[in-house]
């Protein structure tokens, strides 16, 4: 349970702080085991996440929303710099959210 804390207080300082607790965290004990590979993979989800503005992740039915306080024009300029046609037009902003349909639920359209 102490490493999973110190995790999630590195995960709240910055990307870097937990590259650094991962890197750390193999050195001493080797490969993680898979339920420690999700967690980390979730924390920097997380944290990569709120570097951008989005302060909550859930589903909604067949949809992932995000919470953002991220400005349209923000929204604009990372949706513009995506190479993927697809995963661009899957992104949706409303209000305080970004919104993102399921690629499966696209073709159906």
């Amino acid at each position: 349970m102490e490493i999973i804390n110190e995790a999630e207080k590195a995960a709240e300082t910055d990307i870097w702080s937990l590259m650094q607790f991962t890197e750390n965290l193999r050195r001493q004990y080797g490969k993680e085991p898979w339920s420690m590979e999700i967690l980390l993979k979730k924390l920097y989800v997380r944290r990569m996440a709120a570097d951008i503005g989005i302060t909550r992740i859930y589903a909604s039915g067949k949809m992932v929303c995000m919470e953002t306080n991220m400005s349209k024009k923000v929204f604009k300029l990372m949706t513009d710099s995506m190479s993927s046609e697809m995963h661009r037009n899957s992104l949706f902003f409303d209000g305080n959210e970004i919104k993102v349909i399921s690629t499966i639920l696209l073709y159906l359209y």
